[in-house]
C-alpha cells in the first residue's frame, strides 16, 4: 500500500507539472499571437525600427529656457548618430498609462467644471520631429516648431477624432480650444491611433509643443536602421555627454510595447520553490 501511495503521489505531482507547463506554453503562445496582432492593428505609429530612450529630467533644476535648449541639443546630437534617420521626444508613449480624460473647452469658457467641457482627450507634449520618428502621419497643416515658445500663442496638433468631434466638417486648422487654461490654436491634424488599449474606439488626442510645456519625463523616440542592442551605447554616451546627471533606459519600441500590452501574468508552478 505504501508503494502504491508513493506512485500515486508521484503521478499526481507529474500531472500537476505537465498541466502547469502546458498552461505556460499556451499563455506564451497567446502573448506571441497577441503581439503579432498588435503590430498589424493600425496603431497610429510604427514601433518597428524605432528605439526608445527614457530620461527623467524632472529632478534637474532647470529653468524652462535652459531645459528647452538642452533638449534641442540632445535631439540634434542624437540625429548625428550613425544610422539615425529621425528623432524627437514625447512625455509618454501610447499604452503607458497617464491621463486620458483631460477636459477640453471652447474659447470663451469661464466655468471649467467637467460637465461644461466639450470632450475629454489624451494630451501629450512632443518636440518637433516626434511625428516623423514615430511614423505618425501628418494629414494637414504643420508639426510643432521650436519657434513655438512660451512667448508665442499656444499651438497643438490634434488627431482626426478630435477635429471631427470639435468642429465636424469645418476645417480644424486655425481653430481654437482651451486646454489646461490655455487658449490653443490647431496647426496640424494627424491620423487617429490607439493610445490606451487595442480595443478602444477612436478617441480624441492632442499633441502640445514641449517648448510651451513644463519639463518632466522625456522619452526620446529614435528611428534607426541599427537595432536597439547596437545603438544603445551610442545613445547613452551621446545623451550623458550633454546631461550626465540622469539615468537612461534604452530599448526597442516593439519590446516596450510587448511589455506594456502583455505583462507576464502566467502563474508559477506550485513546485517551483520545492
Amino acid at each position: 500500500p505504501e508503494i502504491v501511495r508513493r506512485f500515486a503521489l508521484r503521478d499526481l505531482l507529474l500531472g500537476v507539472q505537465v498541466a502547469v507547463c502546458t498552461l505556460l506554453v499556451v499563455a506564451s503562445l497567446v502573448a506571441v499571437r497577441g503581439m503579432q496582432r498588435a503590430l498589424h492593428v493600425p496603431l497610429g505609429f510604427r514601433p518597428q525600427g524605432a528605439v526608445l530612450a527614457g530620461l527623467d529630467l524632472s529632478r534637474i533644476a532647470w529653468g524652462n529656457d535652459v531645459a528647452i535648449e538642452k533638449e534641442k541639443a540632445m535631439i540634434a546630437a542624437v540625429r548625428g548618430i550613425r544610422g539615425v534617420t529621425a528623432a524627437g521626444t514625447i512625455n509618454r508613449t501610447p499604452f503607458t498609462g497617464g491621463l486620458h480624460g483631460i477636459p477640453i473647452f471652447r474659447p470663451g469658457a469661464t466655468d471649467f467644471k467637467l460637465n461644461n467641457s466639450v470632450l475629454a482627450a489624451y494630451v501629450y507634449q512632443m518636440s518637433p520631429g516626434y511625428l516623423d520618428a514615430a511614423r505618425t502621419r501628418l494629414l494637414r497643416g504643420r508639426d510643432v516648431s521650436w519657434h513655438d515658445t512660451v512667448k508665442t500663442p499656444h499651438v497643438a496638433v490634434v488627431n482626426e477624432s478630435f477635429a471631427r468631434k470639435m468642429w465636424g466638417e469645418v476645417p480644424a486648422i486655425g481653430q481654437h480650444f482651451l486646454v489646461s487654461g490655455n487658449l490653443t490654436e490647431v496647426v496640424g491634424v494627424v491620423e487617429d491611433g490607439k493610445y490606451h488599449d487595442l480595443e478602444e474606439s477612436p478617441h480624441p488626442a492632442v499633441y502640445l509643443s514641449v517648448s510651451q510645456s513644463e519639463q518632466g519625463e522625456t522619452i526620446f523616440v529614435i528611428r534607426s536602421w541599427q537595432p536597439a542592442s547596437e545603438i544603445a551605447s551610442d545613445l547613452e554616451h551621446t545623451l550623458s555627454s550633454i546631461e550626465p546627471n540622469v539615468s537612461i533606459d534604452v530599448q526597442s519600441w516593439t519590446d516596450d510595447l510587448e511589455s506594456q500590452l502583455f505583462p507576464a501574468r502566467a502563474p508559477q508552478s506550485p513546485l517551483a520553490d520545492r
